[in-house]
């Protein structure tokens, strides 16, 4: 029968790829299918960026497969394929992985559709300008304290309800339009959303844009008001501002941490904020915001290469620009 192995690239947390990893994603990046398939009978292989792991599907697997896949990653570097060494794969490659991470259009969503009415609600009153804070500075304090009930956890499960991932969202609509990142959705039925320790589960998907790995959600069925972020402008931080990211790492609800604008990296077509504002698994689809507590970013990456102070968010104004397209 077919066999489905998964081998973990132990990078975030350790800093210390393990070797099988290595070989994997090695294998993935340089050795050429039809070869690998000849020796190994390998289906398919793929990099499961979400996951941090390299998913490798075969038929029968036996120990001189193993041996024979070793064999091959060796021939490769030996015959001087575009591997430097093991740490220089995994350190000059950022840029590449960086772009591989963003692309999020292979995610399955089976969210049922949010209703029509929902959706036109929604394109009244997402690009409606809302009186913001102004670009006076607040403490921090206070801008914790006016987000409370506006960033999310998101809760992505599967046909029975099962727990498949666990992300960060904000409001952005009254009627309880939420943004997240698309990847804590992959391979959703279903969606629980808390705010304020209070759960919603029934949710629906307004819009997916798989090139920014952006998703908006819709709680249904309330009639209540929700508290909608501020949205800010983007294009208006300078590099070395600061700025401050809330979310819900490991499930730890409104976490906030603080950093500085540390760059701006273009992958694709798509320009990402760079910050030093920690993200963590768990805060992925939460908010980056500015001093004035306007949401400046969706938080997205956190540092996947050993390396420190090293994250990502979406910036607002792409999010501005894709709703516009479609709505």
């Amino acid at each position: 029968g077919k066999l489905v192995l998964r081998t973990r690239i132990i990078a975030a947390e350790e800093g210390k790829p393990s070797i099988s990893a290595i070989m994997l994603r090695t294998m993935v990046r340089f050795v050429p299918f039809e070869a690998l398939s000849v020796f190994s009978s390998t289906r398919r292989m793929w990099h499961d960026k979400w996951s941090k792991t390299v998913v490798v599907e075969t038929g029968e697997l036996s120990p001189w497969r193993k041996v024979t896949a070793a064999i091959l990653v060796v021939a490769c570097v030996l015959m001087g394929a575009r591997l430097k060494s093991v740490e220089n794969m995994i350190d000059d490659s950022a840029e590449d992985q960086l772009a591989e991470l963003m692309m999020a259009g292979r995610t399955q969503v089976f969210l049922r559709s949010a209703s029509r009415e929902a959706k036109e609600r929604f394109r009244e009153e997402a690009l409606l300008h809302r009186p913001g804070l102004g670009r006076g500075k607040l403490k921090v304090p206070d801008i914790v304290e006016r987000l409370r009930r506006s960033v999310v956890k998101v809760e992505a499960t599967d046909a029975s309800g099962n727990s498949l991932a666990q992300g960060s969202g904000f409001v952005i609509t009254r009627h309880g339009a939420i943004v997240t990142n698309l990847h804590v959705l992959d391979g959703a039925h279903g969606i629980v959303i808390v705010i304020a320790g209070q759960s919603y589960r029934q949710v629906s998907l307004i819009a997916k844009y798989g090139d920014a790995d952006v998703a908006i959600l819709q709680i249904e069925g309330e009639l209540g008001y929700f508290a909608p972020v501020v949205l800010g402008d983007s294009q208006e931080l300078k590099i070395g501002e600061p700025v401050l990211a809330i979310g819900n790492p490991l499930g730890l609800e409104n976490t906030i941490s603080d950093g500085l604008l540390s760059g701006r990296r273009t992958v694709g077509h798509l320009e990402l904020l760079q910050t030093t504002a920690p993200i963590s698994p768990g805060s992925s689809g939460g908010a980056l915001l500015n001093m004035s507590g306007q949401v400046v970013g969706i938080t997205c990456l956190g540092s996947f290469w050993g390396a420190q102070n090293l994250n990502f968010a979406v910036p607002i104004n792409a999010l501005r620009r894709l709703i516009r397209e479609q709505f």
